[in-house]
C-alpha cells in the first residue's frame, strides 16, 4: 500500500521533528507498505501566509543582524547546523519528488492508496492546516490520524469546530496524549486510542543502524535545552562539576541568538545533524533537556536523565509526564524547587515495564487494523 505521511516534516530544523518523520515511514516499511513524507507547505496558497512569510522573513533578518553583531562565528555554526539537519531531511528520509500547497492538494488523492497525519503536533489549534487535518481527502476509508498531537488544552470554539469536522471524516484515529483521548471523543469521535510517537516504535539497534558519532575528549553531560530555564540549566553546570564530568551543550536551538546559550557548557556543538544527536544521547553519562524527544531517546538508550519545564508559563509537559508513568520514571521530572535533587538521585534503574510494552503492542495493533 502507498502511503503519504502529513506531519511537520518539509525542511524542518527540528531534531525530534525529522527524527519522528523518519520513524513513521521505518515502521510503516518495515511492515511492508511504501510510505514517504508528503513535502507540504502550508499558507502557500493564501494572502496570510504572504502576510507570515513577510513578517518571519523580517524577523529571521533582525535575528541574524544581532547575531552577527554578536558574534559571527555562531550565524556561520547555525548554518552548518541547518546544512547538516537538512541533509538528513531530505536524504534519508522518503518524501514525495513534488511539493504541495494548500490549492495543490486535491491532485495528491490519486497518488496514494491512505493518507495518515501525524505524528507531532499537527492538530495544534493555533496552526490548523488543511493538509494536516486531510481536508482535501474526500473518502474517509483512507484517513488515518497517528499520534496526532493537540499539544494545548486551550482551544478556541471556532479552531475546535474546525477539529470536530475533520475528526468525524477519518477512519481510524490515535492521539499522542492521553489527555487528548477525551478531548477526541468529546468531539463525538469515539474510538479515539492512544499510541506511542513513532520514534518509540524502533528499537535501539534500528537507531543505531543510522546513528554517526561525534568525538567527545572525556565523559559528559549532555544538556538540551529548548527553553531557557535558568535553574535547570545551572542544574547541569553544578551536576557536570560535581560528577567531574564535561557539560556539552547543543546552543542555539531555535536557531536564534539566545544570551542563556551564550558560552553556555564546556562544550558546545553546532554543527549537529540527527544521527549525531542520537549517538550524543547515547554515549552520554547523563542528558538533561526539557525535550520530550531527548526524553524518548534516554529512554530508547537506557540513559540516566532529568528533565524540567522549558520555563514558569510551560503547558508542554503533559506528554512528558504520559511518558513517564509508561516507566516509572515520574521522579526524573525535576520542578526549579527540587533542583539539589539531583545531585543525590541514584541513576534510573532500567527494568521491564509492561505498561510499555502493551501500548506498544496497541500501537502496532491500531496501525495494521487502520491500515487493513
Amino acid at each position: 500500500m502507498k502511503i503519504g505521511i502529513f506531519t511537520h516534516y518539509y525542511l524542518s530544523n527540528n531534531y525530534g521533528g525529522n527524527l519522528q518523520a523518519y520513524a513513521l515511514c521505518k515502521v510503516l516499511n518495515n511492515l511492508g507498505h511504501n510510505a514517504e513524507q508528503v513535502c507540504y507547505l502550508p499558507w502557500a496558497a493564501s494572502n496570510e501566509s504572504l502576510l507570515r512569510e513577510i513578517y518571519h522573513k523580517f524577523k529571521y533578518r533582525v535575528k541574524r543582524i544581532i547575531i552577527e553583531s554578536k558574534n559571527r562565528t555562531v550565524y556561520r555554526s547555525l548554518k552548518a547546523r541547518k546544512k547538516a539537519i537538512l541533509g538528513f531531511n531530505i536524504n534519508v528520509i522518503p518524501h514525495s519528488d513534488k511539493v504541495y500547497d494548500d490549492q495543490s492538494l486535491s491532485k495528491i488523492n490519486d497518488c496514494y492508496d491512505c493518507f495518515i497525519t501525524g505524528s507531532d503536533q499537527v492538530w495544534h489549534p493555533d496552526i490548523q492546516c488543511s493538509g494536516y487535518l486531510l481536508e482535501f481527502c474526500n473518502d474517509p476509508s483512507k484517513k488515518i490520524a497517528y499520534a496526532a498531537s493537540i499539544a494545548s488544552d486551550r482551544i478556541k470554539p471556532e479552531a475546535a469546530e474546525r477539529l470536530k469536522n475533520a475528526v468525524a471524516t477519518f477512519s481510524h484515529i490515535s492521539v499522542r496524549e492521553i489527555d487528548s483521548v477525551e478531548v477526541i471523543k468529546n468531539m463525538g469521535y469515539e474510538n479515539c486510542e492512544w499510541v506511542l510517537d513513532p520514534t518509540l516504535l524502533l528499537s535501539a539497534d534500528e537507531w543505531r543502524s543510522i546513528s554517526k558519532p561525534l568525538k567527545i575528549e572525556r565523559d559528559y553531560v549532555l544538556a538540551y535545552f529548548l527553553g531557557e530555564n535558568e535553574v535547570s540549566r545551572q542544574g547541569a553546570i553544578e551536576y557536570a562539576k560535581k560528577n567531574k564530568l564535561l557539560l556539552v551543550s547543543i546552543p542555539f536551538l531555535l536557531g536564534e541568538y539566545r544570551q542563556c546559550d551564550d558560552n553556555y557548557g564546556d562544550v558546545q556543538l553546532y554543527s549537529v545533524s540527527p544521527e549525531q544527536f542520537l549517538f550524543l544521547v547515547e554515549h552520554s553519562d547523563t542528558v538533561f533537556t526539557d525535550s520530550f524527544h531527548a526524553v524518548v531517546f534516554s529512554l530508547i538508550f537506557s540513559k540516566n536523565f532529568f528533565v524540567f519545564n522549558r520555563d514558569h508559563t510551560d503547558n508542554m509537559t503533559n506528554r512528558i509526564h504520559s511518558l513517564l508513568n509508561l516507566f516509572d520514571l515520574s521522579d526524573r521530572f525535576i520542578t526549579n524547587e527540587k533542583i539539589q535533587d539531583v545531585n543525590s538521585k541514584d541513576n534510573v534503574n532500567y527494568k521491564y515495564s509492561e505498561k510499555f510494552e502493551e501500548i506498544k503492542k496497541r500501537s502496532f495493533d491500531f496501525l495494521s487494523d487502520a491500515l487493513n
